[in-house]
């Protein structure tokens, strides 16, 4: 998953080149992932919430 800086600077190379593929290139990523993060971000797609995970030392945190 592209951090939002990321995503930003896709986008942003997208717009001033006009091609999925001459964006990838600077960006150093696949065509493919442009079109994705292009088309989430045209259709206000927001990237979905980081799931909560269970740490390690959850059990021994009351100690």
């Amino acid at each position: 998953m592209k951090s939002a800086k990321d995503r930003m600077d896709i986008i942003s190379a997208y717009r001033e080149l006009g091609s999925y593929r001459a964006a990838a290139e600077v960006c150093g990523t696949t065509h493919k992932t442009v079109k994705r993060v292009v088309d989430r971000f045209e259709a206000d797609d927001q990237p979905p919430d980081r799931k909560v995970r269970a740490r390690n030392y959850d059990t021994v945190a009351e100690l």
